[in-house]
């Protein structure tokens, strides 16, 4: 049954409406392996973000590009895998770049709930850091290290504590849960449980992508966003978050409510 506060979507053609605003959407993958998990609850597969995406009919069926170098790739090259795709709202940004912007190659993203959120660079301070002397030197060091090492560095601390904020929650609700086997992302406001059904992956087409076919077969939406006479996926109120649609150049574009007439 859904959590209080979303509305349990049956019609593919609803389905389908989740993707007319081109959401950007954490696609969410289940473990396959028994080394991606830790055996802790830090996190049931992996996510990434994905923005190529949009319906083809109003069937709940869809199609979508995948960059082959993705670690997720190797699970979606596929056909007939399940996923979900959850969309995230306002307040979400940095961390749908934190999950696209590291490989689930480094191990498990997810926050892990008995360690501390990650120092941001800018916190970030040596352990041995105990006299002035030295925290100066830190501060000096800090302030002279390169675009590139900073981001090693923050990648660094994600592999062991994993991305702060990014829990997985089960499909059709938003409290956390340790392994479910479809999962979202916290916060996220609409969840589509997915197969796909073709994955072309043909030079033809494109040398670097897979390009994926698949059909939505389940969705959940908070009610907040869901224009239940129109069938549109659309924050329904002014103090509603928006949602995010992406522009390019890791800036964020946002859907908000309708506008009153008059």
């Amino acid at each position: 049954p859904a959590q209080a506060g979303w509305m349990h979507l049956k019609d593919p053609k609803e389905f389908s409406r989740i993707l007319y605003p081109s959401p950007v959407c954490f696609l969410c993958t289940p473990v396959k392996e028994p080394s991606r998990h830790d055996g802790e609850g830090h996190g049931p597969g992996n996510v990434m973000t994905i923005s190529w995406l949009t319906a083809i009919n109003n069937e709940g069926r869809f199609v979508m590009s995948l960059n082959k170098n993705r670690y997720t790739a190797q699970y979606m090259q596929h056909s007939d895998v399940e996923f979900c795709l959850c969309v995230p709202v306002a307040g979400m940004e940095q961390l749908v770049l934190a999950a696209g912007g590291t490989s689930g190659r480094l191990g498990c993203k997810f926050q892990k709930n008995d360690e501390p959120s990650p120092p941001t660079i800018d916190s970030f301070s040596m352990a041995d850091a105990t006299t002035e002397k030295s925290q100066k030197a830190t501060s000096e060091s800090r302030e002279q290290m390169s675009k590139r090492q900073r981001k090693r560095l923050l990648i660094e601390e994600r592999k062991k504590v994993g991305i702060a904020g990014l829990i997985p929650v089960p499909f059709g609700c938003n409290d956390a849960s340790t392994s479910p086997s479809l999962f979202c992302i916290k916060g996220t406001v609409a969840h589509m449980h997915c197969r796909s059904y073709l994955v072309n992956s043909s030079g033809d087409v494109d040398d670097d992508y897979h390009l994926i076919f698949a059909k939505a077969v389940d969705a959940y939406c908070d009610r907040r966003y869901w224009d239940a006479a129109k069938k549109r996926f659309c924050p329904q109120s002014k103090s509603t978050k928006p949602f995010l649609t992406f522009l390019g150049s890791q800036t964020f574009g946002y859907v908000k409510a309708e506008p009153a007439e008059g």
